[in-house]
């Protein structure tokens, strides 16, 4: 029966494990959670029963706020990532090959965003509109001769 009970959850967890959405999670917590009662009960079908079950309970709702705890972090990390590019060194670098890096004469701009902020507000026909920022690209990159370091006479 131990055994049994081990091959289902080693098929179980390789199954149900990876880029898992919120019903894979649930699925696999509330399987572990009733595995693990189930073994607490040492044999006892009584008690294997209630364990199964609480197990299953505790295991479904754990695993679900963990899930919305990654989410977030996740969505939060993207919207950190995607919104400070320039802060990354995305912008404004030119991919070439090292033999014409050097002779380039012009490097490529970063382009000028603007960011505006709008208030929560209600509209004339009763709709919340929540705060929420927009960003405009106000001047597109632009080709600019490199600064060189050679000495210049005046």
């Amino acid at each position: 029966m131990k055994k049994q009970i081990l091959s289902l959850f080693i098929i179980l967890t390789i199954t149900l494990t990876g880029c898992s959405s919120v019903r894979k999670s649930i699925s696999f917590g509330a399987v572990t959670g009733a595995i693990s009662g189930m073994v607490l009960a040492n044999g006892n079908a009584q008690k294997g029963q209630t364990g199964l079950a609480i197990g299953a309970l505790v295991g479904g709702i754990t695993s679900y706020f963990v899930h919305e705890g990654l989410e977030k972090r996740d969505a939060s990390t993207r919207k950190e990532t995607l919104f400070n590019l320039d802060r990354f060194g995305v912008f404004g670098q030119v991919k070439t090959s090292n033999s014409r890096s050097q002779s380039a004469p012009y490097s490529l701009s970063p382009a000028m965003v603007e960011q505006d902020y709008i208030e929560t507000h209600v509209e004339d026909n009763g709709r919340l509109i929540e705060g929420h920022r927009i960003w405009t690209i106000s001047q597109d990159s632009q080709w600019m001769p490199k600064k060189t370091n050679s000495h210049s006479k005046e």
